[in-house]
This record gives C-alpha cells, structure tokens and sequence, in this order.
C-alpha cells in the first residue's frame, strides 16, 4: 500500500480507523466511503470526524456510483482544496503514537 499510496494524487476510501491513521499520515486529500455493513456504522462515525472539520470528504456507500466520479474531477481540479484537505487530515495525525504506547504500557507495568 505504501508504494500505491505515495504514487497517488487524492485517495479514495473506506474509513475504518486503522485506515484513517494511515491516511493522517499520508497527509494526501482523500475522500472516504465508509462502509454500511460495519457495526454501529462506526466508519460513518470515523468519516464524519474527518469530514466535519474538513480533513476529508465523505460520501455515503448507498451514494458512491451516483457522486464519486464528479466529487474526483472537481478535487483534482482544484489544486487548493486538495491542498487544504492534505494539511487539514495531517494535522489530525497521532505522531510518534507506537512510542506512546509503549511509554504509557511502561507506566502501567511499574505502577
């Protein structure tokens, strides 16, 4: 994924959370189609978040054939709102999040 990842001008997809970290940390525009056969809709949650503040671009499973093609031309498009969404997802992203977790395991263990 690394190598399709680097190679693309905008990304296009699902939005579960692993995903959603790696996509921070690409930092490239992305529009994300969260998937309706997950439990709680959680990856609508995920997309919205993204979404809300402008990190991302949503579109719904169910709306995907009708409005993707034209969401991709209009990004692609516009070099500026593909700019935008690249700075807003990578400012969203949790750097360094491994070492976080390993310091904060560390303090448990010692506690």
């Amino acid at each position: 994924m690394d190598v399709a990842y680097r190679a693309a001008d905008l990304v296009v997809s699902r939005a579960g959370a692993g995903t959603i970290s790696e996509l921070q940390i690409l930092g490239k525009p992305v529009i994300l189609i969260p998937s309706p056969n997950v439990a709680e809709d959680h990856q609508r949650h995920n997309a919205e978040a993204l979404s809300s503040v402008g990190a991302a671009r949503m579109i719904l499973d169910r709306d995907a054939v009708a409005e993707l093609s034209g969401e991709i031309s209009e990004l692609l498009d516009s070099p500026e709102a593909c700019r935008d969404l690249s700075a807003r997802i990578s400012a969203m992203a949790m750097r360094n999040s491994d070492e976080q977790i390993v310091d904060k395991i560390i303090d448990i263990i010692q506690q």
